[in-house]
């Protein structure tokens, strides 16, 4: 029986080159023992035979026989004082910029006369 979960189950296997046989069982929750023979030979693919023998081992509790124990936690005290939080505002680092009275002067300028006169065309 496996301590920690109350399972009962046993396990066996023998190979050979491509042949394999091997057999396990193990009891179901109702009691009931399952055993499963089984081999491979070469290509011919897994073959298991499966048997029970109900009424075998009396049905498993509802509650496994392994129970995880309950963790103990050392809890430290804390050895720090909290900080006082801090109140500091900073102060703005900028400076009010003055006034500019700079008043651009318009860019145009004046167009020159064109003094170019097409001469008539006669046909």
């Amino acid at each position: 029986m496996h301590e920690h979960t109350g399972d009962i189950k046993s396990q066996r296997e023998q190979r050979e080159g491509d042949k394999t046989e091997g057999e396990y069982s193990l009891v179901e929750p109702d009691g009931t023992l399952r055993v499963v023979k089984y081999y491979v030979d070469g290509k011919s693919g897994f073959v298991a035979e499966v048997h029970r023998e109900p009424g075998k081992y009396k049905p498993a509790p509802d509650e496994p026989a392994y129970k995880k124990p309950e963790p103990s936690y050392y809890k430290p005290q804390s050895s720090y004082e909290k900080a006082e939080p801090s109140y500091y505002k900073p102060q703005p680092s900028y400076q009010k910029a003055e006034p500019s009275y700079f008043k651009p002067q318009p860019s145009y300028h004046k167009p020159e006369p064109s003094y170019y006169k097409p001469q008539p065309k006669y046909y």
